[in-house]
Parts: structure tokens; C-alpha cells; sequence
């Protein structure tokens, strides 16, 4: 079966045929969520009660601040200096500033 063509089209079904980007898009977030939960031997949890496009965004930063802390898994001795900058004021505190890149 082809995912291209509406091959459901005379049925009271709630689901079509045809693929959106947005599903991509999930689906490509979902298996690299999943395979960094199993690579860390952990299971991926994910609210219910958000809209599916809020439902990763916790999983995702909390991913993300792992790269930047200890460095991307296949990538050796990488930790990104870009992301996040830690810096110290003029008072003498030390402060983060974590770079947000947001897709919408």
C-alpha cells in the first residue's frame, strides 16, 4: 500500500491515507527520543494531557541539556560551547545562558 495515494476515501474511518509533514516530523523525533532512551538503557516518558505537539518538547530540552553537558554519544570528546555559556557577572556570580533554538 502506498501512503502517497487516498486509498481510504469511502469510509467513515477518523483516519486517512496520507502522511503529513507534522507526522514526519514526529515520527523522526519520536525514534530519536527512543533510541537515546534505549542507549542510556531508560524508557521514554511523555505527558497525555498536552497537544501532540507539546508532548515531546520536555523530552527534547531535557536531551538536549544532556548533549551539552556531557557531549553528543557519537560524536567523542564533543560538548557543544555554543549551546549553553556559562559566564560570571560583574557582582562575581556565575550564571548559564542556555541557547534556544525553537522549531515551530
Amino acid at each position: 500500500m502506498s501512503l502517497t495515494k487516498d486509498y481510504i476515501t469511502d469510509t467513515e474511518w477518523q483516519f486517512g491515507s496520507r502522511l503529513t509533514t507534522e507526522q514526519v516530523w514526529d515520527a523522526i523525533i519520536i525514534v530519536c527520543l527512543l533510541e537515546d532512551k534505549i542507549r542510556q538503557g531508560q524508557h521514554l516518558y511523555v505527558p497525555h494531557t498536552k497537544l501532540q505537539k507539546g508532548r515531546f518538547t520536555e523530552a527534547m530540552a531535557e536531551r538536549n541539556r544532556e548533549i551539552i553537558l556531557s557531549g553528543q554519544p557519537d560524536a567523542v570528546g564533543h560538548a557543544c560551547d555554543k549551546c549553553m555559556r556559562i559566564y560570571e557577572t560583574e557582582e562575581g556570580e556565575i550564571r548559564e545562558f542556555l541557547f534556544s533554538t525553537r522549531v515551530v
